[in-house]
């Protein structure tokens, strides 16, 4: 949330300088020092420039939380997040040198993301049945942590009485909605 104020901040930078010159500085200190540095500080305004430039990351950040986010797709918007990062730094934006210093050690952290997306493009599997496996492999166990906190509710110490039939009917519920 803190990028998209940001992008929002640079999008309406001159509207908010003005709005901000209408609030008397006895009604609100805070506006008045928002205007100042809005309206003298060249860093400041090349900063937010420089960050607004990421507003691709809400894109990938939003993606990210959908239920079929698998590894493979994880992967693939690892390598474009970075590209991007790459071409930003090539136009001297002076954020993204770090940001390309943090994908370096995220991938170098979690190689086995890689690796997945690898193996379900047919690369080091064993049997065929392995790149399907590998292709819908799940980018984090969320969905398996949440399944896992909706069964505790049953296999509470009230409810000694529920059969494992019924647990497989609330497993194969729950797995309809991912």
């Amino acid at each position: 949330t803190w990028l998209m104020a940001v992008c929002y901040i640079s999008k309406h930078w001159t509207a908010l300088c003005q709005f901000l010159s209408t609030i008397p500085v006895r009604e609100n200190k805070a506006a008045f020092k928002a205007y100042t540095a809005m309206s003298s500080d060249a860093e400041l305004l090349k900063n937010v420039g420089f960050v607004a430039s990421f507003y691709f990351l809400n894109i990938y950040i939003k993606m990210s939380e959908a239920s079929d986010f698998t590894a493979v797709k994880a992967a693939k918007h690892c390598q474009e997040i970075y590209e991007k990062l790459v071409d930003l730094d090539s136009t001297g934006n002076e954020v993204a040198p770090f940001l390309v210093t943090k994908m370096d050690k995220l991938q170098l952290k979690n190689k086995n993301l890689t690796k997945v997306a690898n193996m379900a493009r047919g690369e080091g599997i064993s049997a065929p049945s392995d790149i399907g496996i590998y292709s819908f492999c799940p980018c984090t166990s969320v969905h398996v942590e949440r399944l896992f906190y909706v069964l505790n509710a049953f296999l509470h110490d009230r409810n000694f009485i529920l059969e494992q039939t019924v647990l497989k009917l609330i497993f194969i519920k729950y797995n309809q909605v991912l």
